[in-house]
């Protein structure tokens, strides 16, 4: 199975406050069992999203790195560019999923 995930369902995962924390966290640990694999529609968003939060959620480059890796050490990432992530994106919205709940 893959399932598609943006930075905003990832960012969550990682930090404890935000009021998205458990639903993402719980999607995350929904998605991990063995054969899935992750896929992004940027992966190098993850470093920039997490470095520019606001105080103090605001990951330093380091926690950023550990935060991609823990990503990276659980799932095998694709990166759809272009027309595959705006197909997914198409196909999403005609079955009416919205609010990052691509599944």
């Amino acid at each position: 199975m893959t399932v598609f995930l943006d930075t905003s369902a990832l960012v969550p995962v990682f930090l404890a406050d935000p009021p998205h924390h458990a639903a993402s966290l719980n999607l995350f640990i929904r998605c991990e069992p063995q054969g899935r694999q992750l896929c992004l529609p940027q992966p190098r968003r993850g470093l920039s999203t997490l470095t520019r939060l606001p105080a103090p959620h605001r990951a330093s480059p380091e926690q950023a790195i550990k935060c991609l890796q823990n990503i990276n050490d659980r799932f095998r990432l694709i990166s759809l560019e272009g027309a595959t992530c705006l197909s997914v994106i198409q196909d999403a919205a005609a079955g009416r999923i919205i609010v990052g709940t691509i599944l």
